[in-house]
């Protein structure tokens, strides 16, 4: 079946048959698709990691009410403010978050005076985004259980197609918030056009 009748002759007329256009449409879609893939993946990969922040957190907690002792969870990356993977050297390796027994009392990572607990890298394929200071995220709890009130994002950027970003570069995070008495919250995806263009999309440096 033909959209258009072929005419052959100095007036010929000539378009698209059914199937021709089946197969534009079909590469359209493919396309399309693979960029959707690839931006979902990266929120995949954020949300996930968010989530197991989140649980780390309450076993952080756990630990230093069993342990008596303050426990740290320090979250590093851009750029990495801890040696995560104990290597000797701090680089891109160690975008991380690391649980940590304060033993020696100073708020500071060092294998040789803290116990590790856990150490949780994150996926290369998120781009961290700090917006409080060179380093990472501090969070800790007491002996009590207890903790210091925060509030934060875990923010990553990722590639889109929005039309509001024309550094094709979007910012997507989760707020987590950490109260005085311990309380652990983790909320909603936040991404997208908020407001004007600024408010969400980002420098292609990020995106990376």
């Amino acid at each position: 079946m033909k959209l258009l009748r072929r005419q052959t002759g100095k007036n010929a007329t000539s378009g698209f048959s059914l199937i021709e256009l089946m197969i534009v449409l079909a590469l359209i879609g493919i396309t399309t698709g693979v960029g959707a893939v690839y931006i979902g993946s990266n929120e995949t990969e954020l949300r996930k990691f968010a989530r197991n922040v989140r649980f780390d957190l309450e076993r952080a907690k756990q630990e230093a009410v069993a342990r008596k002792d303050t426990v740290y969870l320090e979250l590093s990356y851009d750029p990495p403010s801890i040696d995560c993977n104990d290597d000797g050297a701090i680089n891109t390796k160690d975008q991380c978050y690391v649980i940590y027994e304060d033993r020696n009392g100073d708020g500071q990572y060092t294998p040789a005076s803290n116990e590790k607990i856990k150490a949780e890298h994150a996926s290369s394929t998120i781009g961290f985004i700090n917006e409080e200071g060179v380093g990472g995220l501090e969070f800790f709890f007491t002996p009590t259980g207890e903790s210091r009130a925060k509030d934060v994002e875990i923010k990553a950027a990722v590639h889109t197609k929005e039309s509001c970003c024309l550094s094709r570069c979007m910012a997507v995070s989760y707020p987590l918030t950490v109260s005085h008495v311990g309380r652990i919250r983790l909320g909603n995806k936040e991404a997208g056009c908020q407001g004007t263009g600024d408010d969400s999309c980002l420098d292609s440096s990020y995106c990376n």
